[in-house]
């Protein structure tokens, strides 16, 4: 339960507890935030990262829409056990 760097407007959110980014290019690639105490709904903005390749928000209390998912096309790994995900419409939008 860490939130380094989550409030500095001058850090780059490569910097972001919890981002990972690929050396270099500065994209991000990994976001592992497993028990954080992340709370509502997620924004679907989220799968707008074409390069995430993994999404770790297990164990908080959060909720999710898939619509866009298809826009994450990089994404390999999905983790959301102990979750509040109520649906999951429109994540078969990721296969296509």
């Amino acid at each position: 339960n860490i939130n380094d760097n989550w409030n500095d407007p001058g850090a780059h959110p490569c910097d972001w507890y919890g981002v990972y980014c690929d050396v270099g290019n500065q994209i991000i690639n990994r976001i592992t935030m497993l028990d954080n105490n992340l709370q509502g709904a997620v924004p679907i903005e989220l799968w707008q990262m074409p390069n995430l390749r993994i999404l770790d928000l297990s164990t908080n209390a959060i909720d999710f829409q898939f619509e866009g998912i298809s826009e994450c096309s990089s994404l390999k790994g999905l983790y959301l056990s102990d979750t509040g995900l109520s649906s999951l419409e429109s994540i078969g939008e990721l296969a296509e």
